[in-house]
C-alpha cells in the first residue's frame, strides 16, 4: 500500500457521494412536500420524519439489507477459503478487510453493503459457495470489493431500504385523504 489513491477512484467516490446526497434530498423533498399538502401543521413533523429516515438509512442501511436477506456473520474458521479470498482482494484494493456474512439460500448470489470501506460488508449465499470454483468466486468477490472501494454501495442500499418507507407514506396518504374526503 503506497498511501496514494488514484484520482479516478477519488472522483468516482465523490460522484457517488453527490448521488447519495441528491437521492436523500429528493426523497426528503417528496416527504416534506407531502406534509405541506396536508397542511402547514404537518410540515415540521414530516421534516423531522425525513431527517430521521435519512439518518437511519445512512447509518443503518447495511444492517437493514443484511436483515432483509437473513444474513449472518460467518467466522473465519467456518469459511477459511472465503476469508482468504476476501482478505487478499481487500489488500489488493487497499481497503480495510470487510466483514463477511453468509446468507442461507441455495440461490447463487453475492453483494456488498456498507456506507464506506471502513464499514464494508461482503455477503455470499451458501449456494454460490457450492456452485462456483475458487477462480469464479474470486471474480465475483473482486467485483463486490470494487463496489466497496468505489463507495457506490450506499446508493444501492438507500434505494433498497427506501421503498418500504415509500409504501408506508402511500398508506398514510390514503388514510389521511380518506379521512378528509368523508
Amino acid at each position: 500500500m503506497n498511501g496514494s489513491v488514484p484520482a479516478s477512484v477519488v472522483d468516482g467516490a465523490m460522484k457517488n457521494q453527490i448521488k447519495t446526497i441528491l437521492l436523500l434530498g429528493v426523497l426528503s423533498a417528496i416527504l416534506i412536500g407531502f406534509g405541506a399538502m396536508l397542511g402547514r401543521q404537518w410540515v415540521v413533523g414530516f421534516t423531522i420524519l425525513a431527517m430521521a429516515l435519512n439518518l437511519g438509512a445512512y447509518f443503518f442501511s447495511d444492517k437493514i439489507v443484511l436483515r432483509m436477506h437473513r444474513a449472518q456473520p460467518i467466522a473465519e474458521h467456518e469459511a477459511p477459503r472465503l476469508y482468504a479470498i476476501v482478505r487478499e482482494l481487500a489488500m489488493r484494493a487497499e481497503i480495510p478487510m470487510p466483514r463477511v456474512f453468509l446468507i442461507p439460500s441455495p440461490q447463487p448470489n453475492a453483494f456488498a453493503t456498507g456506507r464506506n470501506p471502513a464499514n464494508g460488508v461482503v455477503a455470499v449465499t451458501d449456494g454460490i459457495l457450492r456452485l462456483l470454483t475458487e477462480h469464479e468466486l474470486r471474480g465475483v468477490l473482486a467485483h463486490e470489493i470494487g463496489h466497496v472501494k468505489n463507495c457506490d454501495i450506499l446508493v444501492s442500499n438507500l434505494f433498497s431500504t427506501h421503498p418500504p418507507m415509500q409504501e408506508r407514506v402511500r398508506r398514510l396518504r390514503g388514510m389521511v385523504l380518506s379521512r378528509y374526503a368523508a
